[in-house]
């Protein structure tokens, strides 16, 4: 997936790692991470001196005034070393830039005679996986590969959590999208950040589409309670997928699985399917089954009207794995058992023929 490029900095190639979590198994892989703190988006807008954990792959410049001889530019090893001229190895794995920062300036003074003045920039973070489980249609992990030019004001442009959503196949119709968990490790711990992506689409609080890091754990919770309302909004949303299946199946054109945008409703997924088969369908009703949130099911007869506006009487939006059947008018009941007994029938008929030969009658 090639991603926009924007302010001279692209994001390249989402690779998918399949690795499937059902939200029980989430949650209990969640509750395994250390005890984390709660905090709101609006933490994280600090500098990425003071954030940015160091790891594998990152490249950084160390500019070291008035001593180009220990300047230059210098990978992290797999293991999470950077090897340094005078000073040998050094482990950053974890280490933020503020902290190696003051790190280097402690070990070279014993080197110099006043203290050195040391600029570090990340040249190029390494690539960002993060895992994605809960209420998502493809949950498992992702990595994203950065490349990472600085813009003009000297910021990064991360993954955020709505482009991985996206990546993810958008949210389940289910999603409690106000209790979005991120957890993110650090030496110190982890940190447990609870996003409100609904005040992203009612308010445009764009300091909800978090960025993310390499490492980084996203949690969807399943929802409490659907409000119609709200489920429309967030069907236009850009962390929603465009399409839904839904199972039509009885007496149309074409019975089975229909792909339909989402908030799609009953009619439009009947139209879908072909429309009613006309010479034996039932054409005033149908039969409506609903998977509920708390693992019932629901079924109702609709009365079906075409040309009825969206409602939830007799023109449901709906949800995902919905099912739509349409029965048989009481003429295709009637032509369908006299072709039963006809079946039954035609053998003895047979039997008699065979007989009326061999007798010679």
């Amino acid at each position: 997936m090639m991603l926009k490029r924007s302010s001279g900095y692209c994001l390249t190639g989402f690779a998918i790692c399949a690795m499937h979590l059902s939200p029980a198994m989430a949650e209990e892989h969640l509750a395994t991470l250390p005890p984390a703190r709660s905090v709101s988006t609006q933490v994280i807008a600090e500098s990425l001196e003071e954030t940015y954990s160091l790891g594998a792959g990152d490249r950084i410049q160390i500019a070291m005034f008035n001593i180009p001889e220990l300047s230059g530019e210098f990978r992290v090893s797999v293991d999470g070393y950077l090897n340094l001229p005078w000073i040998g190895t050094v482990s950053v794995y974890q280490m933020t830039l503020k902290d190696l920062k003051l790190d280097l300036a402690a070990r070279y003074r014993r080197f110099l005679k006043r203290p050195p003045v040391i600029n570090l920039t990340l040249l190029s973070p390494r690539p960002v996986r993060v895992s994605v489980s809960g209420e998502v249609n493809n949950p498992g992990s992702y990595t994203t590969a950065v490349e990472a030019p600085q813009d003009v004001r000297g910021n990064l442009q991360w993954p955020t959590l709505t482009q991985v959503l996206q990546t993810a196949g958008g949210i389940t119709q289910l999603a409690d999208v106000r209790e979005v968990q991120v957890r993110r490790l650090g030496r110190d711990g982890s940190t447990r950040m609870i996003v409100d992506l609904w005040e992203l689409v009612d308010a445009g609080d764009s300091s909800q589409d978090l960025s993310l890091r390499d490492g980084d754990a996203i949690f969807i919770p399943k929802a409490k309670k659907i409000d119609s309302s709200e489920s429309v909004r967030l069907g236009t949303a850009n962390f929603s997928p465009k399409n839904i299946k839904v199972q039509v199946v009885g007496e149309v054109v074409k019975p089975g699985s229909v792909e339909i945008p989402t908030n799609s409703t009953l009619n439009q997924a009947i139209l879908v399917a072909g429309g009613f088969n006309n010479t034996r369908a039932k054409q005033t009703a149908v039969d409506f089954i609903r998977l509920n949130l708390d693992g019932t099911v629901t079924q109702r007869t609709i009365q079906v009207n075409l040309s009825s506006a969206p409602n939830d009487k007799d023109n449901p939006i709906l949800r995902a794995n919905d099912v739509i059947v349409a029965q048989r008018s009481d003429t295709a009941k009637s032509a369908d058992r006299v072709g039963a007994l006809g079946g039954i029938l035609n053998p003895v008929s047979g039997i008699l023929s065979v007989l009326r030969l061999l007798l010679g009658n």
